[in-house]
């Protein structure tokens, strides 16, 4: 089995996501992938289905929701790659435009299902 450590590192941007997988020794950047969100920037109506519910000038929101998909659908991806162990991704940043923010509770449950695809040398 390898030894090799990993990072992931998410940034949280206007209109998409992304995800970096890299080495801890050597910094290399091992693979990457980008989650547009579902709902853009959020500027004329909200996004609920059923409703039209206009938004007045100059209003920017976005769907938290979007961050949690990002998160399911970027982490797995990267890390698939390579065929990655959770155990193996031993620390993760995350960097968010202007000041949002995500709640670490959230983070840890959105970890601890992590299934990632894994092959015999990964298994210990």
């Amino acid at each position: 089995m390898s030894n090799t450590k990993y990072t992931i590192g998410l940034d949280f941007g206007t209109e998409s996501g992304r995800a970096v997988l890299v080495e801890v020794a050597t910094g290399k950047e091992v693979a990457t992938t980008v989650y547009p969100y579902q709902n853009g920037v959020i500027d004329e109506k909200l996004p609920i289905p059923g409703k039209d519910i206009q938004l007045d000038p100059d209003w920017a929101l976005q769907d938290p929701q979007d961050y949690i998909r990002t998160f399911r659908n970027t982490v797995p991806a990267v890390a698939t790659r390579i065929r990655c162990c959770c155990r193996r991704c031993h620390r993760c940043g995350i960097d968010f435009t202007a000041c949002t923010m995500l709640r670490l509770r959230l983070m840890e449950r959105l970890f601890a299902p992590c299934r990632i695809p894994r092959k015999p040398s990964c298994l210990g």
